[in-house]
């Protein structure tokens, strides 16, 4: 499935979805009625799609303060093997956000770019692995970092990350 909002998937991607289990669905729900004579009669319904949306932006990319936080919190399937997760030129209080997380067997990698006009005073990247495994070797930028359980801490200038289970 190439998109995570149920208004762009087929029917047999949502039917897929619902027979693999899927561990999270976000379907906006609003009303479609007369609001006057001058609003569009889907208004609550944008409104709860931009809800949505923003649901979605937190499972991605977040700012806890002046923190940035990244797949703070992603299901766990979202990084089992095969799978890849990622963000592109997300604008953030701090500038743009862009990286790529992959799971294939027992490995992790990504890729980052960050924009900042603002440097945040930290990055935690969360990495959950579908059977709650704990990284056992982080490489950002190859050079060995230190992982908190599913936390790894990354500097601005992360370009790289391997991370093996």
């Amino acid at each position: 499935m190439g998109s995570a909002l149920i208004t762009e998937l087929t029917s047999r991607e949502c039917n897929r979805y619902l027979v693999e289990g899927g561990d999270i669905a976000v379907l906006p729900v609003g009303s479609v009625e007369v609001l006057g004579p001058h609003l569009p009669v889907g208004g609550r319904y944008y409104l709860a799609e931009a809800f949505a949306t923003r649901l979605m932006r937190d499972l991605l990319v977040r700012e806890e303060g002046e923190t940035l936080v990244l797949a703070g919190s992603c299901p766990r399937r979202w990084l089992a093997p095969g799978q890849a997760i990622g963000v592109r030129k997300l604008p953030t209080h701090f500038g743009a956000v862009s990286y790529r997380l992959e799971a294939k067997g027992k490995k992790v990698t990504g890729t980052f770019r960050f924009d900042f006009h603002t440097a945040p005073g930290a990055i935690r990247l969360r990495l959950r692995q579908a059977e709650g495994a704990l990284p056992k070797r982080v490489l950002v930028n190859g050079k060995l970092v230190a992982a908190e359980g599913e936390w790894i801490g990354l500097p601005v200038t992360a370009r790289t990350l391997d991370v093996t289970y």
